[in-house]
């Protein structure tokens, strides 16, 4: 996407090694864990990391187990190092996302919005069994104002159709759940 834009010179990488001065120059793009964006943080050895902009994907994750902390203690961490840093959080779904601006104390600078349309599109398969089948599934598509049927389906058949795969893992999650 950055070579179509004319940004082909823009480094993308994903080890946690900083960019040097040349390569800052074109500008970087780091995709990282929230611990390699850590390492990045630590890693002083022949580079000093820097970072202007910070987006974090599924930030509703911050404070959830070990990862949602260490999540929460690297963008704290980030924060001190480039006091002027911008940060984005993306996360669906969230019903108060001025949340993550009372988290990181950003409230008089920060903005917040809640997008209307989805950038996330999904499936939902209903799976339902066949009355007086116990080897057999229906399976309809959920759509916004009905549901279409895909069709019966043996259930040893069900899991070799690639297409269906998906749908049959997320039953047995949802049992497990």
């Amino acid at each position: 996407m950055l070579r179509d834009k004319g940004l082909s010179d823009v480094l993308v990488r994903t080890a946690p090694f900083p960019s040097n001065e040349e390569q800052l120059q074109s500008g970087s793009v780091f995709v990282f864990t929230q611990e390699r964006l850590m390492s990045f943080l630590n890693s002083h050895e022949d580079n000093e990391p820097y970072i202007s902009s910070l987006i974090v994907d599924e930030a509703h994750e911050i404070q959830k187990g070990k990862r949602g902390i260490l999540l929460q203690s690297v963008i704290d961490y980030s924060l001190k190092m480039f006091p002027a840093i911008n940060i984005l959080f993306a996360s669906p779904l969230i019903k108060n996302p001025n949340y993550f601006l009372n988290v990181f104390n950003l409230n008089e600078e920060g903005k917040y919005f809640t997008e209307i349309i989805s950038p996330v599109s999904q499936n939902i398969f209903l799976l339902n069994s066949v009355r007086m089948k116990p080897k057999f599934i229906n399976v309809d598509l959920l759509t916004d104002t009905s549901s279409i049927n895909i069709g019966k389906y043996r259930l040893i058949s069900l899991i070799e159709n690639r297409k269906l795969r998906g749908a049959l893992m997320l039953q047995k999650l949802y049992r497990k759940i």
